[in-house]
């Protein structure tokens, strides 16, 4: 950075959007470059012929809400109400419009939980109570609890789907009201504010078209401007850079691009897109940007001689200008970046250094400061232009439409606006400075933590390198709390029609307001630009000096080597972040906002006095909400239990004793008891001590067998035994029985046989199930004395011939012939399905083939 002792000065570079700008300090400067809009595109910066601010262009502007003192009284009802509970009406649909999205996601959520656990209900339902039917209390008990759950799920979904929709139906009513009061104030206006209103709308409509057209015209013309007064330093310039593009290094300085999905290489440098040009699968300067920004360059300033006038189009842009700047920069105070042979990036120390710190010096001082005060001032001149333009275009809508227009309403509004938009880029251009000196100062404590011994001794600095961290943060403290007092003392200024000037550059020490965005913007970066004097040494010099493998050829380049460059890596971040910081201020010292042409559009645009035609209400669409699906509740229904009746007479020669067997169909819930009622067939009677009812249990099974007793109806006049007495003594006891027989014994006053245990189950026709045997339900029979059951529900008798119920009475009978009989039982004890068509001599022949015997009579 120093040659013969002397010292090189750094420079500022200003950027407009996308463009970059150079520029001296100067106030003027200052002032138009921040006013520069940040969104203007490399395209609208190409200059052509400048077309200056005209009447005509005027007409096609308009102001923000006047006043008029004269205006009518209906015109006021209508702004008064328009701005007041018309506005609020709006801002309450819209707040609306926002809970309802709120809203439509919660319900989405709750209702995805509530179809999970409908899901599991269903499953259960599936599993415990197919087709929502169960004929078990305890499973309707359970699946009942199950069900209440989920529908208290379902009806808060449900309430949530119609609280939203009728929230939105309400919104709209109440919308709707006050869009129709504001419709019957708008036609009670007269037509001839009507008719301006209308003119004005239609004005409206063209701002933006303005807007666009003002940035690509301004600009235009002051990059025309600037280049004529900075003929000379520009060529001077053009000869630096050509000198040094000839001299560079075989490996060029590179610049960061992008592999795109076509497989093309583009790389973005300030504002303009640079393509591939050599095919060599990098973008460096040499190569690919400088070709065409010095051809333009050196184009635009033989068009100029040529024609002073200039009525064609010029090819270059201020963009070009800050290339050459941001070139000649990287030679003079970086360990530039370039591509290596494997394609890592490699560092090194250009031969050219010195010299381009004496040519930045020497011609970028008038190139700097001269283009960028000129072009800084066409910019400041074509806003406050833009006050005038806007006046003119709202007087002749209103001469047009019979109207007087209200000068000094016009004046308060449009500077109010103005100051509203200065106070948003105030906040918005300092935050973002603090946010640029913040990447340094990480940077460099990055370096601080590291231990790094080049950053701790830096050896060839006048300024350690590790003092400056603490350096970097209290600057950024005292630029904190400048912008603190700044955005109080500029809120309490009083509008004007230069406020964006006053906010950048010149302040108003009157006012109590001198934190400018300029002095804020310039002691951060001539605190960053001195940096430069620590860092540029420890790269140039103790860097290649402590790189033993670094190659250093006949023009003086250090190429660092790769290791070297590893090992050192937070040197290089902090260098690299440092030039990147200088650079990014630069850019944003012109920025006036994030769209600048959405500035002017603001400031064009027509939103109060003669603002109509009337606003309109968006109303709210209702949301579209699934329909939750309703739970289904499990029913308990009746059960169904067969009860096969055998009727059963021992003293009957020829059929085994069985006299006929029936069906009766029992309904009932599971755990029910049911009664069966025996019908005596013809010429009998039920035999002493048969019950003629009994009970059985519904759900222990679909059938239940039950054995009925008869005997002979009496035929004896006189009296006597018609065998429907049993022979086992009431008081209990046995019989003796022959030798080789079998004895059935009865205990005093039980009159059920007891038969070999039977754990068969039978289901009624409600799917209840009832064990069969002695392990089950009682047939029913009484004990001595007992008289028969009605039973709880009975159906009809059928007679029907099976095999199974002999099978029962075969279990359930247990004789000899040479015995005295006992009685028979009376419970069923086995499960049998009554197979119709069977006859009384099947049963017989399989009652003998089990060894059946016949009873004797007493």
């Amino acid at each position: 950075m120093t040659r013969r002792n002397e010292k090189v000065m750094h420079y500022k570079m200003y950027k407009a959007k996308k463009q970059w700008l150079f520029a001296g300090m100067g106030v003027v400067m200052m002032s138009g470059a921040l006013l520069m809009g940040s969104s203007t595109t490399a395209q609208a910066d190409t200059a052509g012929t400048a077309t200056a601010p005209t009447a005509q262009a005027a007409s096609n502007s308009a102001d923000t809400a006047n006043t008029d003192a004269t205006q009518p009284q209906a015109l006021t009802d209508y702004q008064n109400y328009k701005d007041g509970d018309y506005k609020n009406a709006q801002n309450q649909l819209d707040q609306t419009k926002t809970q309802v999205d709120t809203d439509t996601t919660d319900y989405n959520t709750q209702k995805n939980d509530y179809d999970k656990k409908l899901n599991q209900y269903q499953t259960d339902v599936n599993d415990k109570a197919p087709d929502y039917q169960t004929t078990d209390q305890s499973t309707k008990d359970s699946m009942d609890t199950e069900y209440n759950s989920v529908k208290t799920n379902y009806d808060n979904v449900k309430q949530q789907q119609t609280d939203i929709n009728q929230k939105v139906t309400d919104a709209n009513a109440q919308a709707k009201a006050a869009q129709d009061k504001l419709d019957a104030l708008y036609n009670a206006l007269p037509d001839s504010i009507k008719n301006a209103g209308k003119e004005i709308a239609e004005y409206n409509k063209t701002t933006k078209d303005t807007a666009d057209k003002l940035v690509a015209d301004s600009t235009a013309n002051a990059y025309q401007t600037a280049l004529k007064s900075q003929t000379g330093n520009l060529n001077a310039v053009l000869n630096d850079v050509d000198g040094f593009t000839t001299n560079a290094t075989a490996s060029h300085i590179l610049v960061p691009a992008n592999d795109n999905s076509d497989g093309s290489l583009t790389a973005t440098l300030l504002g303009k897109t640079y393509t591939d040009a050599n095919g060599d699968g990098q973008i460096t300067y040499e190569d690919d940007v400088l070709p065409s920004v010095t051809a333009d360059l050196k184009s635009d300033l033989a068009q100029l001689t040529n024609d002073p006038t200039n009525q064609a189009p010029l090819k270059g842009s201020y963009a070009d200008i800050a290339t050459l700047f941001n070139y000649m920069k990287q030679i003079a105070d970086t360990a530039f970046p370039y591509q290596t042979a494997d394609g890592t990036e490699g560092r090194i120390t250009s031969g050219q250094a010195t010299d381009a710190s004496y040519d930045l010096m020497d011609n970028g001082t008038g190139l700097a400061s001269g283009f960028g005060s000129t072009y800084a001032t066409e910019l400041l001149n074509s806003i406050e232009a833009t006050k005038q333009q806007i006046q003119t275009a709202m007087e002749q809508n209103y001469t047009k439409t019979g109207n007087t227009f209200d000068e000094a309403g016009f004046t308060k509004s449009f500077d109010e606006n103005l100051k509203a938009e200065a106070l948003k880029i105030y906040d918005d251009q300092t935050s973002q400075i603090i946010s640029i000196a913040d990447s340094v100062l990480k940077a460099f404590q990055a370096a601080d933590a590291s231990g790094n011994v080049l950053w701790a001794t830096s050896p060839s600095a006048g300024v350690k390198t590790n003092t400056l961290t603490a350096t970097l943060t209290n600057a950024i403290a005292t630029a904190k709390q400048q912008i603190a007092d700044g955005k109080t003392a500029l809120a309490d200024m009083a509008p004007s029609d230069n406020f964006l000037t006053v906010a950048y550059a010149t302040g108003d020490a009157g006012s109590g307001f001198t934190q400018t965005i300029n002095s804020i913007w310039g002691n951060l970066y001539n605190t960053l630009d001195k940096f430069g004097m620590s860092m540029s040494p420890l790269l140039r010099y103790d860097a290649a000096g402590a790189d033993t493998a670094a190659t250093h050829d006949a023009a003086g380049n250090v190429i660092y080597s790769s290791d070297f460059v590893a090992a050192n890596q937070p040197i290089y971040t902090a260098a690299s972040t440092l030039a990147n910081a200088i650079t990014s201020l630069m850019q944003q010292s012109s920025v006036i906002s994030d769209n600048y042409e959405n500035v002017l559009n603001d400031l064009l645009t027509a939103n109060g006095f003669y603002d109509l035609p009337k606003p309109e209400m968006t109303y709210l669409q209702t949301p579209t909400l699934a329909d939750p699906t309703a739970p289904q509740q499990v029913n308990l229904v009746l059960g169904n239990m067969t009860v096969h009746l055998i009727y059963v007479d021992d003293g009957t020669p020829g059929n085994d004793g069985i006299v006929t067997v029936k069906m009766q169909a029992l309904t009932g819930h599971n755990g029910d008891a049911a009664s069966w009622t025996a019908v005596v067939p013809a010429g009998y009677q039920l035999a002493k001590d048969q019950a003629g009812s009994g009970e059985v249990t519904i759900g222990t099974g679909t059938d239940a067998t039950v054995v009925v007793h008869l005997v002979k109806e009496a035929t004896n006049p006189g009296g006597g035994d018609t065998g429907g007495t049993p022979t086992t003594p009431e008081n209990g006891g046995s019989t003796d029985t022959p030798e080789g027989g079998s004895t059935t014994e009865t205990p005093s006053g039980d009159t059920t046989t007891q038969p070999t245990e039977d754990n068969t189950t039978s289901t009624d026709a409600g799917g209840d199930t009832v064990k069969n045997g002695n392990g089950g339900q009682s047939t029913g029979t009484n004990t001595p004395g007992q008289s028969p059951q009605t039973g709880q529900s009975a159906g009809t008798s059928d007679e029907v011939n099976s095999s199974e119920p002999a099978k029962a009475l075969a279990a359930t009978t247990k004789t000899d012939t040479s015995a005295t009989q006992t009685k028979l039982p009376q419970t069923n004890e086995t499960d049998e399905s009554a197979a119709a068509g069977l006859g009384l001599l099947s049963m017989s022949v399989l009652l003998g083939a089990l060894g059946l015997k016949k009873r004797k009579r007493d």
